[in-house]
């Protein structure tokens, strides 16, 4: 069977089956007992303590029956200790929350892998600058499977582009990836899609997407795309991508939005050919970021980012495909604006030009494929 998730549990109790007993709240404020049987579920239980550890990146679909509601099927999404049930009975939804009361059995570590449903891994070109866009102007970046689509007319698609085709899709959560862990199992949300060489919209059914979206106010089970077409295929590659970048955004000391140049001055040293070059930068949050270039006789010249109020001479540039990175490649004029200067001097204006110069060429170009950069933003 492979090596046991289980690992506190005799291998007598670990099997492909899993009995749990279930507390499910109704938005009605109904509780109703069930207790069921699901094959193929990840979990496992600590002895010890009695408390079970769900693993968040599986979705399971089994028909079961609830007292009162009409037999049908429920999707499940893992997270913490709780799950989402979306009971179908004809077109209507019930979303029940549940908490699990008892556990036994487990699976193998062989299942443990998540499921992707494409039949190709793509991320579609997307650079680094691509998803930090996305993922910076989402509340929510979710792992979804599409369940049904629907093709909106073109009259009633305001702002489509040519070539493209607006779809109203039903989906199911397999995987919050970043946002309020309250996010129900299902959703809606409108996307659009280039048209196939067939001119046909794509089909979409049953293929599993990493969308980008906000929550809609007073209009649950609703999501908005951060942008038409913020939605890309799933895949192992483009999770691993993503991930470095949802952490570093979530961070209480993620680099700030940089918004412009607001000072420079370019000082002289104590030693013929020995300068300073300081640039202090403006930010959405008004807090502090300078860059700094050291010039010193018989060595390169040397730049560096403070993220604070200090001024370090020690300050490194930031590495390459980092939060960080992203926001002065991707932010930086491409050249300083005139009311940036505090000195009137000609050869300081032209020293502070060229360290800054310095600079862009270091960061390289903040590539980009699609146009998902808030255009307050792109350079």
């Amino acid at each position: 069977m492979g090596q046991s998730l289980c690992q506190d549990i005799s291998d007598s109790h670990c099997r492909h089956s899993v009995s749990l007993s279930w507390k499910m709240y109704s938005p009605a404020n109904r509780f109703v007992n069930v207790r069921l049987s699901i094959p193929r579920f990840l979990s496992a239980v600590s002895p010890a303590s009695g408390h079970l550890k769900m693993y968040p990146k599986f979705s399971i679909q089994e028909p079961i029956r609830v007292p009162g509601v009409k037999a049908g099927r429920y999707y499940t999404v893992m997270k913490g200790e709780m799950m989402f049930f979306s009971i179908r009975s004809g077109h209507r939804v019930m979303t029940l929350l549940a908490t699990p009361l008892i556990l036994a059995g487990c699976v193998s570590a062989t299942q443990a892998q998540p499921a992707y449903s494409n039949a190709v891994s793509t991320d579609s070109g997307a650079t680094y600058a691509d998803l930090v866009d996305l993922a910076d102007s989402a509340e929510l970046v979710i792992r979804a499977r599409i369940m049904d689509q629907i093709t909106v007319k073109p009259e009633r698609s305001p702002g489509l582009a040519p070539g493209h085709v607006r779809l109203y899709i039903e989906a199911q959560t397999e995987a919050l990836l970043a946002g309020p862990s309250a996010q129900g199992a299902s959703f809606v949300y409108l996307v659009d899609l280039p048209l196939t060489s067939k001119g046909k919209a794509p089909k979409l059914k049953k293929q599993s997407v990493i969308l980008f979206a906000d929550s809609v106010p007073d209009r649950p089970g609703e999501l908005r795309l951060v942008a038409p077409d913020a939605q890309l295929p799933a895949s192992p590659e483009l999770e691993a991508r993503l991930r470095p970048i949802l952490e570093e955004l979530a961070s209480p000391d993620a680099p700030v939005k940089i918004t412009g140049v607001r000072e420079v001055m370019s000082i002289d040293g104590n030693l013929a050919g020995e300068s300073e070059t300081q640039m202090f930068l403006d930010t959405a949050n008004d807090e502090p970021v300078s860059l700094s270039v050291v010039r010193r006789p018989g060595q390169p010249p040397r730049w560096g980012v403070s993220w604070s109020e200090i001024v370090d001479q020690s300050a490194q540039p930031p590495a390459h495909d980092t939060i960080a990175w992203y926001r002065l490649a991707c932010s930086l004029p491409r050249q300083l604006p005139d009311t940036a200067f505090v000195q009137s001097g000609t050869a300081k204006r032209y020293r502070a030009e060229v360290d800054y110069s310095l600079i862009l060429q270091d960061l390289g170009e903040c590539t980009r494929k699609h146009d998902w950069a808030p255009k307050s933003r792109q350079k």
